[in-house]
């Protein structure tokens, strides 16, 4: 049983020790694999855990023994339980248990998608090379067990082509998986993608150890909508590391919404390696009961007239935690940097807490930088004002926090990603 990061740590370190890998000169993942381990062996993976793995709510039961289904029979299960994915007129693409299923999906001409197991060692791991990502523990231990994930490449499009990616977890016990997904966008690419999750049984406890890597090349535009993780038991972690490589003109922009998680651990770094390269960040979380998001950014301005906005929006309630911890850091050759950091909190109850910890670090003197941090509660005299126009006071509350909201949701340019993210805060607000 798994109730604390330290098991968690334990878990890994034993699973690693059971690795029996053989540097072989012709394989270069297994050289990675087993340098990873060498390095994970030289830490001390309890020490600043919380920063990586996040608080310690957890309740992994992982002595349930699942005998995985065939690919056929879950590709029958999905078309029972979720018929609606195929209503679908456009482009999309179906990821079982994380990987790609070419049969439940359709792509558009300039996009392709390879799965883990056709990795080469390029793609095992780019971003993983870098000197601070093998700083990273988690990401090790992602490169030495990683066994599922996909390569999405882009290649230049005229228009910008739109993708939903249906991510479907098949398993009906407790887990941990590592997960790695990559995302290349070609020069002049242009993309859309909305993110599903879904599970085709009862949610069970389970621990998601992800690293998502991002490469931007010169005038690459894309747009990512993340709705919400696989809705999970009381006890599961999603840890996620993202590192994101953004190349001349490029733009980037990431929402997040999450309404039914327990537990997210978001660790970010993003490099804006040369000019007039925009990375924006977006996020709502609407957070009760026991459930925790925490997120730490790293976003480094490298080249003179960059772009990066982050806008951050929680939702509190009962004891439940949000926690925004951003550093922005401006380089010497970075001039004409423009940074905004925005984290803005409403707690709905004594014993929700928020914690905001933006950041920054200039080292150019030519930069327009801000940042701000609010934790508050209702206004008392706008719900005043309502309730005294005949507003229930459900209603009032609903009509403000949306209102709260609106500057994330403002910035959602996709129909459908709207609708899915409104229908999910709508039925979340009813639960705060």
């Amino acid at each position: 049983m798994i109730n604390s990061v330290k098991d968690l740590v334990s878990f890994f370190l034993h699973r690693i020790g059971e690795q029996n890998l053989h540097e072989d000169i012709g394989d270069k993942k297994m050289a990675l694999r087993k340098s990873a381990i060498e390095k994970i062996l030289e830490k001390d993976l309890n020490k600043d855990a919380y920063s990586y793995f996040g608080n310690d709510d957890l309740q992994i039961d992982l002595k349930l023994i699942e005998e995985k289904e065939g690919v056929d029979k879950i590709i029958k299960t999905i078309k029972l339980k979720i018929p609606h994915l195929f209503n679908n007129p456009g482009f999309c693409a179906t990821i079982i248990d994380g990987e790609f299923c070419e049969s439940l999906s359709c792509l558009p001409k300039n996009v392709k998608i390879i799965p883990f197991k056709d990795f080469g060692e390029k793609e095992f791991a780019y971003s993983l090379k870098k000197e601070k990502a093998w700083d990273n523990p988690v990401a090790l231990i992602n490169i030495a067990l990683a066994n599922s994930g996909f390569l999405l490449e882009a290649k230049k499009s005229s228009s910008q082509e739109k993708i939903i990616i249906n991510h479907i977890n098949s398993s009906s016990v407790s887990t941990v998986e590592h997960i790695r997904n990559i995302y290349r966008l070609g020069e002049g690419a242009k993309l859309t993608i909305v993110e599903n999750f879904y599970n085709l049984h009862e949610p069970q406890t389970r621990v998601n150890n992800t690293v998502s890597e991002w490469i931007l090349e010169e005038g690459a535009v894309v747009n990512l909508y993340s709705l919400d993780y696989w809705v999970c038991k009381a006890g599961s972690k999603n840890i996620t590391n993202s590192f994101v490589h953004q190349k001349k003109n490029s733009v980037l922009s990431l929402f997040n919404c999450y309404t039914n998680v327990n537990s997210v651990k978001n660790n970010m770094h993003v490099w804006l390696e040369d000019e007039y390269a925009n990375c924006n960040l977006y996020s709502i979380s609407l957070l009760n009961k026991s459930s925790c998001v925490e997120d730490n950014i790293l976003i480094e301005h490298l080249k003179k007239n960059c772009q990066s906005q982050q806008v951050y929006k929680s939702v509190i309630s009962d004891s439940a935690k949000g926690c925004f911890d951003s550093l922005v850091l401006v380089h010497k050759d970075a001039q004409k940097t423009s940074a905004i950091q925005q984290n803005n909190n409403i707690l709905l109850s004594e014993n929700a807490v928020a914690q905001s910890n933006p950041q920054l670090e200039i080292f150019a003197d030519d930069v327009v930088c801000a940042h701000g941090s609010t934790v508050g509660q209702i206004d008392s005299e706008a719900l005043f004002y309502l309730r005294s126009r005949g507003i229930g006071q459900r209603a009032a509350y609903n009509i403000l926090l949306k209102a709260f909201l609106h500057e994330v949701l403002d910035k959602i340019n996709d129909p459908l990603a709207l609708k899915i993210t409104e229908d999910a805060i709508n039925q979340k607000l009813k639960n705060l």
